[in-house]
């Protein structure tokens, strides 16, 4: 699935795609800023930037009643909370889990994002970010998709775009 000749087939909305790319560029603008803050500090910013802004989602907090992420929801088995998920029918299909810039690296985040995927009876999809590198799994620790945010081109973008925008998950057979 995670195959560059696998993802340059799939056929995306162009005009779109531009459109989130410039979006995305407000994003780069950030990046000194993003380095430095703390994980609790930019969460919503980091949604909000990335997942509303050049993915397509709707943040809870900005329509109550159509929404596709949402903050801080708990897990089904316990009290523990990942950072976002994301929403289908009323149903969680995808865990969010943020770290800041001290965590270099994400391996050290899999279990805790996989413990809130598990804990979601419905949730396929796992996104693990320090606000610079962005993970997507699909149901297991074994294969993922990784990008660099700070260094992405715009055929990395696509790519990204493809793999956890709005569309992919909800509107097309990807």
């Amino acid at each position: 699935m995670f195959k560059k000749a696998v993802l340059k087939k799939q056929k995306q909305d162009e005009n779109l795609i531009k459109i989130r790319w410039e979006a995305f560029q407000s994003y780069k603008s950030k990046i000194d800023f993003i380095k430095n803050v703390k994980e609790e500090k930019y969460q919503d910013g980091f949604l909000k930037d990335i997942f509303e802004n050049c993915l397509g989602y709707v943040l809870e907090t900005n329509n109550p009643n159509n929404f596709s992420l949402k903050r801080e929801e708990k897990n089904e088995t316990d009290s523990k909370k990942a950072d976002a998920v994301i929403v289908a029918n009323s149903q969680i299909i995808g865990i969010i889990e943020l770290k800041d810039q001290k965590t270099k690296n994400l391996k050290f985040v899999e279990d805790q994002a996989f413990n809130y995927h598990n804990s979601h009876s419905n949730s396929k999809y796992i996104i693990i970010s320090n606000f610079d590198e962005v993970r997507f799994y699909v149901d297991k620790k074994t294969s993922f998709a990784s990008f660099s945010l700070f260094n992405l081109s715009f055929d990395d973008f696509r790519d990204l775009h493809l793999l956890i925008s709005f569309e992919s998950f909800f509107e097309s057979s990807f």
